[in-house]
């Protein structure tokens, strides 16, 4: 957790209340100890943060320990302009950051504030869900009211709450979708009600999403235009209260370094918020030693998005469609039989944002759910029951693999044949408009679209068919579509995600850039432990005109990076390597030689390689690493150069097809870590035989670099746009 913000002597906080304890104690029961301790420690982090920064921006009394929870009148010719508060709640996708909202109002009411205003996601089954959780969960809180309760009479809606005396009362939370008409009408409610006369917190839930000007670029250019909308009216219930903290909650790293590096408005607090026990996150499904990935066959993807699924005798699913489903299927009958408090789960289906494609994927996944049913049940041709039981025989071979206590194959069998009947998929996506999720006990499936963006939850997502298409930019869907991140820890032996090898490595590429942006962050977000260095070409608006947060990548000190793939071709190459070899005549092999780090960068220039979106080796970025280094910030002007050819003939490294292709020893790695404790950069150079047989390279010897980077205290930030 971070360090709050010193408080004044003067400014206390009340850590408790029963609404407070209340909340907990259903954390408790639904989520565990643990998660309820961190909980409570990050609500308590949060409102120290908002009360310490509230009193300094508008001074104290108004809220704290003991507060009156009004605003005092102003004196004739004091500013009511509304100052700009604002702190940032960060967490992880999925990881209960609604929780640590719900528990931060509870517990900001017992300190005084008395006006919440929830801005969720333009989603309204998102909006509706979140709305439902704060009335259920804080029932015995403040008044809770959404956006279908004043839409049709805003002005009339906001007098009955200034009659009633709700604000003073007991506290009102707003909750609206950041659809600009609610939001404009909000404004008509708080003004109405004399919200302005209380203490306000205001949690923007996906700060990074709509809520940013988008327009500002253009105006930074002389064009004289408004504000983009959603930021307006945005903007206009923050006039409508005239003492409030704007708390931003996002999971995504990369907006702490667009404020650190580009954002003069930074904000006064920054709140981490840790996951609790049992969550499953980034680490689980893209670590080198996964158990939950799968891979599908592209072509597959491609079949289901043209509709030319091959319909004849037997099932109409594709393979890794039957298999997903399968395992599935009997991951259900597993749970259900070894913890009775699971009843229902779930299955979901994405591989494209087209409607048209959802109801075909549909009728594919519903025609082979009905194959799979009669055919265990003996009611198709015997050919058809012996492929369903092979189908059932591979999946449990796969559950094996992870599930401790795995029923018999017999009686799962029994259970997948009793539930199959009642399965039917159901659609998600704009269409379906504003309904809740549709589930059933048992197993559900669902097919989504961009409606299962960010923060609408799976209840107990167990298996994931994921094949959006590899041209779209991965970067924004990992995080928008991550519905199988979440606290599912009972479901963790058989929770699975079925995708290509491509799509499954590019979530691998964006998780391992996300952890390394919080790692840079650290453990305190006000203070960051490591300092951006900006690399390279700035940062582009993006065609809405707003900065991009999954634009932003960064290089961690420390690291070994190198190309995607060398260059191997001998067009590429023939000459690249001659010229090489008359440069590194007279440096010995496997020796560490001293050398300037500009000699590094000339050899580097020799040693073309693949670019990928979201590798971070590129050449001009390892050039702009490099000076970098030498530049006054850093001014580290030598480095070491380590040689091995294997006395002329080559190392014989296979060439990777869809993954990095790394050719660097590790045990060399190893050795230069220990010996010069990453003091400096460390150029590896081996060189490759470049046989067409069997290595797939081009009968063309070549150089592969990998480039150790010292252990500095700055990262390199850069734009991958």
């Amino acid at each position: 957790m971070s360090t709050p913000i010193p408080l004044p002597e003067s400014t206390h906080i009340t850590s408790t209340g029963d609404l407070f304890e209340e909340y907990l104690e259903n954390i408790a029961s639904s989520m565990g100890a643990t998660a309820a301790a961190q909980t409570r420690e990050t609500a308590i982090s949060v409102v120290s943060n908002c009360v310490s920064a509230y009193a300094e921006a508008f001074g104290e009394g108004s809220v704290g320990k003991n507060a009156s929870g009004k605003i005092a009148p102003k004196s004739p010719g004091e500013s009511s302009k509304v100052a700009n508060v604002t702190g940032l709640l960060y967490g992880k996708v999925q990881s209960g950051k609604t929780n640590t909202s719900m528990a931060t109002v509870a517990l900001a009411l017992e300190n005084g504030f008395r006006c919440f205003v929830v801005l969720t996601s333009d989603n309204t089954l998102l909006g509706t869900l979140i709305a439902k959780d704060f009335k259920d969960q804080l029932a015995s809180g403040p008044i809770v009211y959404d956006w279908e309760e004043w839409h049709t009479d805003p002005k009339e809606f906001g007098k009955r709450i200034r009659q009633d005396s709700r604000l003073e009362d007991t506290g009102v939370v707003f909750i609206t979708t950041k659809n600009t008409h609610h939001l404009k009408s909000l404004s008509v409610v708080l003004r109405e009600a004399r919200a302005r006369h209380f203490p306000a917190l205001i949690l923007d839930d996906e700060a990074d999403n709509a809520s940013l000007d988008t327009t500002k670029a253009s105006r930074s250019r002389g064009n004289e235009v408004e504000p983009g909308a959603t930021y307006a009216r945005i903007g206009d219930i923050r006039q409508e209260l005239a003492e409030h903290v704007y708390l931003q909650i996002t999971a995504t790293p990369q907006s702490l370094f667009l404020q650190a590096v580009d954002d003069p408005c930074k904000p006064r607090f920054c709140v981490m918020s840790k996951p609790g026990d049992g969550y499953v996150g980034g680490s689980d499904f893209f670590s080198e030693d996964s158990v939950m990935q799968r891979e599908v066959d592209p072509d597959e993807f491609d079949a289901l998005r043209s509709g030319k699924i091959t319909v004849g005798t037997g099932p109409r699913a594709p393979r890794g469609l039957r298999d997903a489903l399968t395992l599935f299927f009997l991951g259900c009958a597993q749970m259900r039989l070894q913890d009775l408090s699971l009843v229902r789960f779930s299955f979901l289906a994405h591989i494209d944002i087209t409607r048209v494609n959802h109801g075909e994927l549909r009728t594919v996944i519903n025609d082979h759910v009905t194959w799979l049913d009669k055919a265990l049940r003996g009611r198709l041709s015997a050919s058809d029951t012996k492929e369903a039981e092979a189908d059932l025989a591979r999946a449990y071979e796969d559950l094996k693999k992870t599930t401790k206590g795995l029923k018999p194959l017999n009686e799962l069998r029994k259970s997948v044949e009793r539930s199959l009947r009642n399965v039917r998929a159901e659609i998600i996506n704009s269409d379906t408009g504003g309904q809740q999720v549709p589930y059933q006990n048992g197993p559900n499936i669902f097919v989504g679209g961009n409606r299962l963006s960010r923060g609408v939850r799976i209840d107990n997502l167990m298996v994931t068919y994921y094949g959006r298409d590899a041209k779209v930019k991965l970067m924004d869907t990992v995080h928008q579509h991550a519905r199988m991140f979440g606290y599912r820890e009972k479901l963790r032996a058989t929770t699975r995600l079925f995708s290509t090898r491509t799509i499954l490595d590019s979530f691998k590429i964006i998780h391992d850039a996300d952890e390394g942006l919080r790692e840079a962050i650290g453990q305190d977000p006000t203070n960051m432990e490591l300092k951006p260095v900006w690399i390279g070409p700035k940062l582009k608006p993006t065609r809405a005109n707003v900065l991009n947060p999954f634009d932003l990548g960064v290089v961690l000190p420390g690291r070994n990076i190198y190309p995607w793939c060398p260059k191997y071709k001998v067009a590429d190459v023939n000459s690249l390597t001659k010229e090489l070899d008359s440069l590194l005549k007279g440096y010995e092999e496997k020796k560490y030689h001293d050398v300037p780090v500009s000699f590094l960068a000339k050899l580097l220039a020799l040693t073309p390689g693949e670019e990928r979106d979201g590798w971070i080796w590129t050449a001009g970025r390892v050039r702009e690493i490099l000076r970098a280094l030498e530049g006054s910030k850093i001014g580290i002007n030598r480095g070491l150069l380590h040689i091995s050819t294997r006395k002329g003939a080559g190392h014989e490294v296979e060439r990777k097809i869809e993954t990095p292709t790394d050719t660097a020893d590790g045990k060399d790695l190893a050795q230069a870590k220990k010996l010069y404790k990453q003091a400096v950069p460390i150029l590896f150079l081996r060189k490759q035989r470049g046989a067409k047989d069997p290595d797939k390279w081009d009968d063309c010897p070549f150089y592969a670099p990998t480039l150790a980077l010292p252990r500095v205290k700055f990262a390199f930030m850069f734009s991958n746009v």
